[in-house]
C-alpha cells in the first residue's frame, strides 16, 4: 500500500484490511482497531484521490 500511495495509485485498503473487519464481524466477533485502521486507510484514500484531481486541474 505505500508504494500504490507512493505512485499516486488508489489503495488496495478495502480488499486486505476490509476482509480482516468484515470476517470476524460474520462470527460476531468485534474487531474495532481493524475498522479504525480501515477508516484511516479511507480517509487516506480519499485525499489521495481528492490531491490528484486538484493537482491535475491546477497544473
Amino acid at each position: 500500500m505505500l508504494y500504490d500511495r507512493l505512485a499516486g495509485r488508489p489503495l488496495e485498503h478495502e480488499h486486505i484490511t476490509g476482509a480482516v473487519v468484515r470476517l470476524p464481524e460474520r462470527h460476531g466477533i468485534a474487531a474495532p482497531l481493524n475498522r479504525a485502521v480501515l477508516a484511516l486507510l479511507r480517509a487516506l484514500n480519499h485525499s489521495l484521490q481528492h490531491d490528484v484531481g486538484t493537482r491535475e486541474i491546477a497544473g
